[in-house]
């Protein structure tokens, strides 16, 4: 196609995008991606569309063959969009061509201060925050990277004063201080810079509600709920945001009117917007965190909120788990957060039905409460990554739970890639069985012993600070991420460092056993059960277990496995020569093994 001819397919897919239809988008710009006049615009619209069904990777990579010299505002737009993906550092050197040839750009100096403060540079954000200001420019944005990079560097006090100069200069308090915290959401480290920022703030701001929801947020999350409570009384009634918060607080402090209050509002939010779907939703999240819920009720409302967020609940076998399966992976609900919400609240059902109890799970100023039929387990939240796991917690891998109720107390788990322990502690919790928990991370093995510990399962859970794989050695754990509940590491062989575009991974020295020669020695009883999450190394630890795979005592096997990759599906078929059969568990990627009677 010739290059004079690209405007209008370009615009084409631009309006496909803008409709939801972000496949037909990417096909009707795949005849002009040989045309190099075209590359920039074509690969930008790709990773648009991608980002409309929450697949980053797939974005990144769009970007990354955007050319490194494009004209300057394209290039800005690509930094934009690459910070959009939370890519910090890939968006500072598509930034810095741009200031070479717009060296004068307020708006160019604006995006390298907030990408800087993504990327946790501090120093490089306030530097060039304080140009951009000079050159002219002025945005909730970028006085909350100039917050951020003070909060970096602990310099509380000095970020209260900024946001106190922003205030009385009639900037968007709220915008600054809400956008810092989402900045910060992941930097869990920094969670106790933001809650002394915050207590340093002048009470006059800090009862204006937003900003009053993110300082309480601050104190809640370092182990304040009283605190937290306080900073919500002082503000008044605020948005959805803070009356979700003031309703986690109350159950937490055991302050029951309060905490009606919070599920009387909510319901009037919905009397007052009955057409719209996230008022319904919500609702059901004030339900999800008591067990003492009319589980009829919200399955009514479950259906409701279905309704007027999609396509409504499918009937069919085994409705409420299909559904919360279906729910969970539907990608055009992902970026709204409405598919989790009504997953979770399936899922809910669904575990009731497999436990023949009521079910329910609630975040608490330092633990997690997960209530399953009469039994209360408990979870520490270490990390921003664990809270927004365990607020959903029934959509995360729903058939894990269902595999669980069908476990004897005789059983024996042997729960590979533990993590935290989150599955280690349901599987010995509800069904008594004996688990062995192998972790590689020395930040997820302190809180999986944790969590053993504080629910009293030491008796029968084993916990092994090591991997799992196909040879005894001591070799180099890799990894990307610095806090509790971390999933992304690599074991032998760096995985990891090219993923991240700011820093290269960290490394820890971990012995590794296959899983036999434990069995052979003794360390460990035979188990009867399997779970496998390693991101990617699942070839080694099987390699390592053949002669517990081979074993007619060995009854399951659940494996987090990309199997549809052709690369992967001769791998499978060796497993199921051992006399076993396969099923999806739930996730596409989670495959369930159960051997074959005999005959």
């Amino acid at each position: 196609m010739p290059a004079a001819n690209a405007p209008n397919p370009i615009e084409q897919a631009r309006l496909l995008i803008a409709a939801g239809r972000n496949a037909d988008a990417r096909a009707v710009l795949a005849p002009l991606h040989g045309l190099p006049a075209a590359v920039g615009p074509v690969q930008m619209l790709v990773a648009y569309s991608y980002l409309g069904e929450a697949n980053v990777s797939q974005a990144l990579a769009a970007l990354r063959r955007v050319p490194a010299r494009v004209e300057p505002a394209l290039g800005l737009a690509v930094a934009r969009m690459l910070m959009t993906c939370d890519s910090g550092g890939m968006a500072i050197d598509r930034l810095r061509p741009v200031l070479v040839e717009v060296p004068s750009s307020p708006d160019a100096a604006a995006a390298i201060a907030e990408a800087a403060a993504l990327a946790g540079r501090p120093g490089l954000a306030l530097v060039w925050s304080g140009r951009a200001a000079v050159l002219g420019a002025s945005s909730p944005g970028l006085t909350a990277a100039r917050v951020q990079g003070l909060l970096d560097e602990d310099r509380c006090d000095e970020a209260a004063r900024l946001i106190a100069d922003a205030h009385r200069a009639g900037a968007d308090v709220d915008a600054i201080v809400t956008t810092t915290s989402t900045r910060l959401q992941n930097a869990d480290s920094r969670i106790a810079s933001l809650d002394r920022m915050m207590s340093a703030l002048d009470p006059g701001i800090l009862r204006r509600p937003k900003v009053a929801t993110v300082a309480a947020t601050a104190a809640y999350n370092t182990g304040a709920a009283d605190r937290a409570a306080a900073l919500l009384a002082d503000a008044g009634w605020g948005g959805p945001a803070g009356i979700d918060l003031r309703h986690e607080v109350a159950l937490e402090r055991g302050d029951a009117a309060t905490a009606a209050a919070c599920v009387a509002r909510a319901r009037r939010r919905v009397v007052l917007n009955p057409g719209e779907p996230d008022p319904a939703i919500d609702l059901l999240a004030f339900w999800l965190r008591s067990a003492d819920h009319d589980s009829e009720e919200l399955l009514r409302w479950t259906a409701r909120g279905a309704c007027l967020a999609g396509p409504g609940l499918q009937p069919g076998p085994d409705r409420l788990f299909a559904e919360c399966v279906r729910w969970k992976n539907d990608m055009t609900q992902r970026l709204n957060g409405r598919g989790g919400k009504i997953a979770h609240a399936l899922g809910t059902l669904a575990a009731e039905e497999a436990f023949k109890g009521k079910v329910a799970v609630r975040n608490g100023a330092s633990h997690a409460r997960i209530s399953i039929a009469g039994k209360d387990l408990r979870l520490r939240l270490t990390s921003s990554q664990i809270r927004r796991t365990t607020a959903t917690f029934f959509a995360m891998e729903p058939g894990m739970l269902r595999w669980f109720a069908g476990f004897e107390p005789t059983d024996v788990l042997v729960d590979v890639g533990a993590n935290i322990g989150m599955y280690t502690v349901l599987a010995a919790g509800l069904s008594g069985c004996r688990v062995v928990a192998i972790e590689p991370f020395s930040l997820n093995v302190a809180d999986l012993r944790h969590n053993v510990e504080i629910n009293g399962l030491e008796h029968r859970v084993t916990v092994m600070h090591a991997a799992a794989t196909d040879r005894e050695r001591v070799d180099t754990l890799y990894f990307g991420q610095t806090h509790a509940g971390a999933a992304n590491q690599s074991f032998g062989q760096d995985d990891i460092s090219e993923q991240y575009d700011d820093r290269d991974a960290g490394r820890e020295e971990v012995h590794g056993y296959p899983l036999d020669v434990l069995v052979q020695r003794g360390e460990i009883p035979f188990p009867t059960h399997v779970k496998i999450d390693v991101d990617g190394l699942e070839e080694p630890v099987i390699e390592g277990m053949r002669g517990i795979l081979s074993d007619p005592r060995f009854k399951s096997l659940r494996m987090e496995i990309r199997w549809l990759e052709e690369s992967r599906q001769a791998f499978v078929n060796t497993i199921l020569a051992q006399g076993f059969s396969v099923k999806v568990a739930d996730d596409v990627k989670n495959l369930l093994f159960t051997r074959v009677p005999a005959g």
